[in-house]
Parts: C-alpha cells; structure tokens; sequence
C-alpha cells in the first residue's frame, strides 16, 4: 500500500512539477525524455557558443545524496514552488516521524530520521532533482552555466 501511495503522490508532484516548470531545464537525470547522452551534448553546444579561448568545467560529485536529502530542505523548495497544499502536506508526512531500528537477538534500538530518502523510494528521485533546484536556479556571473544529472553537477565557466 506505502508504494502505491508513493506513486500516486509522485505522479500528482511531477504533473506539478511540468506546469509551473519546477524542475530545471538542465536537470537530466530523474527527468523524463532527458538522458546523459543529451546532457553532454547540450553542454557541448554550450561551449561552442562562448568567444572565449578557454572553458573552466568543474565537475561537482554530492556524495551521499539520498542518504543526506536534507527534509527541511525539500519542504523549503516546494514551499517556493507553490506546491499545492495537498500534494506538500502528503510529503510533509511521508517525511515526518520516519524511524529506522535495529535489533540484534532481544536488545531493540531505534533512531528518529530528519534526512534521507529511503533506498528504493519512489519519491527519492524526484525530491533529491527537488533539493538540486536551489543549485541550479543560482544568479552566476554571465556566461556560467550549471547543468545537473542527478546528485552530480558541472560547472562551466568562460574565460
């Protein structure tokens, strides 16, 4: 049942998501119709549009993304979205509460979770491309370009 609810709630945040264009258009991973193939071709393309000699690409690798998707976070973008009510206070639950345990032989602990998205989530996905906005949506000095593939970002730079 948690799965199929997962689905729902992501189906209903992408439908969003593509009207008021909340994912960023050099966002190619976790985005439907958008491969690796074209995110590098893009950003070839790119860099054939600059008069500059040389191109400084600095490639950004956020290690533990999933397990560090930082709730607050999450909840804050889609605050600046507009998310619609229903589909941000089913999320704001899917996150809230959440425990992880661990039991070995009749000694039980548990442990409050405020980050992460748990392996194999169908929201983990969207909602890591959701904590990527804030990096990409950045106000760079002219001519700089961020392009994301999931966690994982590149930086081009004109000089």
């Amino acid at each position: 049942m948690g799965k199929t609810l997962e689905r729902l709630i992501n189906h209903r945040l992408m439908q969003f998501l593509d009207i008021v264009q909340g994912i960023h258009p050099r966002q190619y991973g976790f985005t439907k119709g958008k491969s690796t193939e074209m995110a590098i071709m893009d950003m070839v393309e790119q860099v054939k549009t600059y008069d500059q000699t040389f191109v400084m690409a600095v490639s950004l690798d956020i290690a533990g993304a999933f397990d560090n998707a930082w709730w607050p976070q999450i909840l804050w973008q889609l605050r600046l979205l507009e998310c619609p009510g229903n589909i941000y206070w089913m999320i704001t639950s899917f996150v809230t509460d959440r425990k992880c345990a661990l039991e070995m032989g009749a000694h039980k602990e548990e442990k409050v979770l405020t980050k992460g998205c748990p392996q194999g989530s169908v929201l983990g996905p969207i909602l890591c491309n959701v904590i990527f906005e804030g990096l990409l949506r950045l106000d760079l000095p002219h001519g700089c370009m961020i392009y994301g593939y999931a966690d994982d970002g590149l930086l081009l730079v004109p000089a």
